[in-house]
């Protein structure tokens, strides 16, 4: 197996070190061949030399940017992924049942677990694991301050989604699914693969990776009372975004977003472009290291 690590990762260095990770990876009774990463990009080039030689698995020790990068190269292939979570939302992490930063337990199933196909998502031509959108979480996530991110992780994400909440207006939004569509002012549209978007908020309750659907969560517009109410419910309380009466969820393969002025959109956490912008899924695409052999 070749393990790609993230030095930058937001554990590493703080809660782990590199040699922990390696030193847990041969206590479970791996020999692994160790790279890191030292910049963007650099665990998609590496993952793509590990198709050329032969590996049969990759471990990505790092969060969800590192995991994304390294999807890109491996969907639609043999080659299985395993997760040590040390990032900062861990979404694939969390799915897998892995704390973050805890090395045994990720290291173990890195090491012996099987692998089970789950489907991808593809937006704009990019591949996700967890989860992508458009509009208010895009903007959250280009303006969130990186060094108070790596002080006190996800409440960054929080924070930010407040001050986006009383800066940012609704856009007017055009989305076209295989056989309805919806058109006016949204906050935007949230695309879940996995039952978790992100830390401690499960947009749609029915949002499953191997069923061959994307969940789609339309924010509509109303009013900036009903937009917080939205977050308390969900991020707070835990309430999946079906229940709310200012949320459309839409189960689907295909989805289609247009706006009068353009919109960020964003995969696992990363910015990638602007709309206009297509949404489709890549049923089993990824082969991921999910369970022991005795669970």
């Amino acid at each position: 197996m070749l393990v790609i690590v993230n030095p930058t990762a937001r554990l590493v260095g703080k809660v782990v070190q590199v040699g922990d990770v390696v030193q847990q990876l041969l206590e479970a009774g791996a020999s692994p061949q160790v790279a890191l990463t030292r910049q963007k990009g650099d665990a998609r080039r590496l993952a793509a030399e590990a198709a050329q030689v032969g590996h049969e698995r990759i471990v990505v020790a790092g969060g969800d940017g590192t995991v994304n990068e390294v999807i890109q190269e491996i969907a639609a292939t043999p080659l299985e992924l395993a997760v040590i979570p040390l990032g900062t939302g861990n979404v694939l992490g969390r799915y897998l049942g892995l704390r973050s930063g805890e090395l045994g337990k990720a290291s173990r199933l890195a090491v012996h677990g099987q692998a089970s196909p789950i489907d991808l998502g593809v937006m704009g031509g990019r591949y996700f694991a967890g989860m992508a959108g458009a509009g208010l979480d895009a903007e959250i996530v280009d303006k969130i301050s990186k060094p108070w991110k790596e002080v006190v992780g996800w409440l960054a994400f929080a924070g930010q989604a407040v001050q986006a909440i009383l800066m940012e207006d609704a856009k007017d939004l055009r989305l076209t699914f295989e056989k309805e569509s919806f058109a006016g002012p949204m906050w935007g549209v949230f695309v879940s693969n996995l039952p978790e978007y992100s830390y401690r908020l499960e947009l749609s309750k029915n949002a499953h990776p191997d069923d061959g659907l994307l969940d789609f969560v339309i924010l509509h517009d109303r009013g900036y009372g009903e937009l917080l109410n939205f977050g308390l419910d969900t991020f707070v309380w835990g309430a999946p975004a079906d229940d709310h009466h200012a949320a459309t969820v839409v189960q689907g393969r295909y989805l289609r977003i247009e706006a009068e002025e353009p919109v960020k959109w964003q995969t696992d956490g990363e910015i990638m472009g602007e709309t206009p912008v297509e949404c489709t899924i890549e049923p089993d695409a990824l082969q991921l290291v999910s369970k022991l052999p005795d669970e």
